[in-house]
């Protein structure tokens, strides 16, 4: 048995059904005709600049199977079922027709070259191509729809009346238009109040299953701007879309990144349900805004128009256009929600045949926030598939425990590596199907050179995993979406 207790770190590359979610293609298809083939090309060579890793766009075109060409302003990568459309010296990309913001330019270099970020081609590229590391299905339960500002705060103000009332009739118009949908539709308000950042956070938290958040606002800016936009929060290491590109990165890890792909592609959902319904969007972005950062679950910042603007201005004040806005809104919803439920069955049913689960879980919190530390008791019910024999040398249990940071920030804990004792004697699935393990967790208080040092830390949750025969065949977190963010903080295998 191995409980894995490892400080080692690598960000996690979302996987993203790019086609199927913006409705490009068929479920069934893949955006591209094929995986690379088993001989697949010469590793692509890198190339530095600020730094930086990057690659020639003409190596990625190879390796996928894409055709390469540019001219002074443009370079594009396509086949008969994906166009990569990259606008020369900025982070602009059109994919399929849908834009997207890399997280760094896309560069001339030499005579004849484009490169592209090493970063940008492992976390945008190569999983929108190859969406082939989908995490387990699931359905959809729950949509909260966050009408921003109400009460004292008015939020911005223009000629059609004041932010809180636009985003709160735009959330009853949402919440109409989802009313034939199987989720739990809840508004964190449903009249003028106050209510604050932290109030429609203990909401969300409080609600149980799958869940996404929407946020609704308005925006504000240079007069030109105006439009449908969508936001996301960055992934750690990553500036957003409007940091200058020597910026420093952020590189803390909020609860938020957790979901990062699943908020990726619930946006690119809405962005696509835009593009089909020809209403004017200004493309995916990233934000780090304190509700993208806060919020536990896949969430989205929409921004409906700009206040600054007279063509969004004009728009805002006719209720047909709001009604359009909550039918895209609605629709990629319901599209990202089909895609994220796909495959739920052959999923349950290849789990049925697993030779080892984890069947049962208990929390003990011994001790809370006390004088002595925070200690928790995590004990896992073991179960053999009925069919299998189980060899106990081929079993290894990894359990990850995780601390939240001066209350924003996520970390793999610093306490001691955690105790194992099996509560069962000489667990070999044998007498019984069942055999049960206890993992204990202590973080002991720190002093003030380990508070500078690690800051601020509780107890958050925890993630496990069980391996049989090198093969993971169950996993289990606390919070339930945590064991998504497991490969941002260590290399796990299998």
């Amino acid at each position: 048995m191995l409980i894995l207790w490892s400080s080692g770190r690598r960000l996690l590359a979302f996987a993203l059904l790019f086609a199927v979610i913006t409705g490009t293609i068929g479920a069934k298809e893949s955006v591209v005709a094929q995986e690379p083939a088993a001989s697949e090309p010469e590793p692509w060579k890198e190339v530095r600049h600020n730094g930086r890793a990057y690659v020639s766009l003409e190596d990625v075109g190879r390796f996928y199977d894409l055709s390469f060409n540019r001219d002074e302003k443009r370079a594009c990568l396509m086949n008969e079922r994906a166009k990569l459309e990259f606008i020369t010296g900025t982070k602009g990309l059109l994919l399929n027709g849908l834009q997207f913001y890399l997280s760094y330019p896309v560069l001339p270099w030499g005579e004849d070259k484009v490169i592209v970020s090493n970063f940008d081609l492992v976390h945008v590229i190569d999983p929108t191509l190859r969406p082939s590391s989908q995490r387990d299905p699931s359905q959809l339960q729950t949509v909260i729809i966050n009408a921003s500002h109400g009460g004292k705060d008015a939020g911005i103000s223009g000629p059609f009346g004041v932010e809180k009332n636009f985003t709160l009739d735009l959330a009853l118009r949402l919440k109409k238009q989802l009313a034939d949908t199987p989720y739990r539709i809840v508004l964190t308000r449903e009249g003028d109040f106050d209510l604050s950042i932290a109030d429609r956070f203990a909401l969300a938290e409080s609600v149980k299953g799958e869940a996404i958040f929407v946020s609704l606002h308005l925006g504000n800016g240079n007069p030109k701007t105006r439009g449908l936009e969508i936001s996301t929060l960055p992934p750690p290491y990553t500036p957003a879309t409007y940091d200058p590109v020597d910026a420093e990165p952020d590189v803390s890890f909020y609860p938020r990144n957790i979901n990062d792909r699943e908020s990726l592609a619930l946006a690119v959902a809405i962005q696509g349900q835009a593009l089909r319904q020809k209403l004017r969007t200004l493309g995916l972005k990233r934000a780090r805004y304190e509700e993208l950062k806060g919020i536990d679950i896949p969430a989205v910042y929409c921004r409906a128009g700009f206040i600054t603007n007279k063509e969004d201005v004009k728009l805002l004040r006719q209720p047909e256009h709001l009604d359009e806005i909550a039918k895209v809104i609605a629709g990629g919803i319901k599209r990202y929600a089909s895609v994220m439920e796909e495959g739920i069955e052959q999923y349950s049913l290849r789990q049925a045949q697993d030779p080892l689960i984890i069947s049962k879980v208990e929390v003990f919190p011994d001790q809370v926030r006390s004088l002595q530390g925070e200690k928790r008791r995590v004990r896992f019910d073991i179960r053999a598939h009925e069919s299998t024999e189980i060899d106990p040398a081929k079993v290894d249990v990894q359990v990850y425990f995780f601390d939240i940071v001066n209350g924003k920030t996520l970390d793999l804990s610093v306490a001691d590596p955690p105790s194992v004792e099996w509560i069962s004697v000489l667990p070999d699935w044998k007498a019984t199907n069942t055999e049960v393990m206890e993992v204990s967790y202590v973080l002991p208080p720190m002093n003030e050179e380990e508070f500078k040092a690690f800051g601020q830390r509780f107890y958050y949750g925890f993630v496990a995993r069980l391996v049989y025969d090198g093969k993971l065949v169950h996993s289990y977190s606390e919070p339930a979406n945590l064991r998504r963010g497991l490969p941002h903080f260590t290399t796990v295998f299998p």
